[in-house]
């Protein structure tokens, strides 16, 4: 597989120091100019990193939380900060934010962030899932990390990859979710969202599960 990097900026400089590193590297690049650009893309395609720049259209926060929280990608992403946003970009290391670094950014320093990408990203999960049908007839548990709980500000959310979900799971249905033999949530699911990306190791598509109202 080739190495992929997203970089999500408005920033024509930065743009341009970082596409003659990713070309002088064999990188290919994954430009974003908006938030949902940069998360669509960084689900579909799984870079190894991603460059997120703290300026960019339509904020960078849900970028960081939608690739590290809610899809549990372990691409390493990097924040680009204006030195006077540095102590506010420095909060969201909570977030799943690899590293903060300071604009303008040198090609030196984009070279080191790519030599410490991981050289296969994958899925962090770090739950698995008990499926139960409304009537209590039908059940079935998935296997240990293919599953990642979220505790959103809107509902909780569960992520589980492609084909680890029964056919029969449907509207209704209780989500059970669980770590290390602890029980971490149980909900009756309201509703769920696809999203497909290119890499088997996701099984071709990660399912979101959301909680009733």
């Amino acid at each position: 597989m080739s190495n992929l990097a997203l970089l999500a900026t408005n920033d024509t400089t930065l743009n341009a120091v970082a596409t003659t590193v990713f070309q002088n590297e064999g990188w290919n690049k994954i430009r974003a100019s908006t938030q949902g650009e940069a998360i669509s893309k960084a689900v579909k395609y799984l870079p190894q990193v991603a460059l997120i720049d703290f300026e960019l259209k339509h904020g960078s926060v849900d970028v960081i939380k939608r690739i590290c929280d809610y899809y549990g990608l372990e691409t390493r992403v990097v924040l680009l900060t204006p030195p006077e946003k540095l102590v506010v970009s420095k909060s969201l290391g909570n977030a799943g934010v690899s590293s903060v670094i300071k604009k303008p950014i040198s090609k030196q320093k984009v070279r080191s962030l790519l030599r410490e990408a991981p050289t296969n990203p994958g899925f962090n999960g770090e739950h698995r899932v008990t499926f139960i049908s409304a009537d209590g007839s039908k059940e079935y548990q998935t296997k240990h990390g293919v599953a990642k709980y979220v505790e959103s500000h809107d509902c909780p959310v569960v992520t589980v990859i492609d084909g680890h979900i029964p056919d029969w799971f449907r509207k209704n249905d209780h989500v059970v979710v669980g770590r290390d033999g602890e029980l971490i949530d149980a909900f009756q699911m309201n509703g769920t969202r696809s999203i497909k990306n290119a890499h088997s190791n996701l099984g071709g598509e990660l399912h979101l599960l959301y909680q009733m109202d």
